[in-house]
């Protein structure tokens, strides 16, 4: 069995093989956020995903924010004489 829809911008991939007793959800946002993960039911399937879509926006947030902090450090290294190329 496999499904797939877009879920507003999430794009959502949920499969469930033949003898398995999971489904596997395959998420992926409009930030080009990923992930995979694994559920009993359809039902749970589902709402993971619409949980997961409605926290888009403040992963994206978290993910700009850890890259300008990572981004700092670099420079701060530079300044400091060390080099991580």
């Amino acid at each position: 069995m496999t499904k797939q829809f877009h879920f507003h911008d999430t794009k959502v991939l949920i499969t469930r093989p033949s003898g398995d007793n999971f489904y596997k959800v395959e998420l992926k946002d409009k930030y080009g956020g990923n992930v995979i993960v694994y559920e009993r039911t359809l039902f749970d399937a589902l709402e993971y995903a619409k949980h997961w879509h409605s926290k888009a926006y403040e992963r994206h947030v978290q993910n700009e924010s850890w890259g300008k902090c990572i981004e700092k450090f670099i420079e701060e290294d530079r300044k400091a004489g060390r080099s991580w190329e």
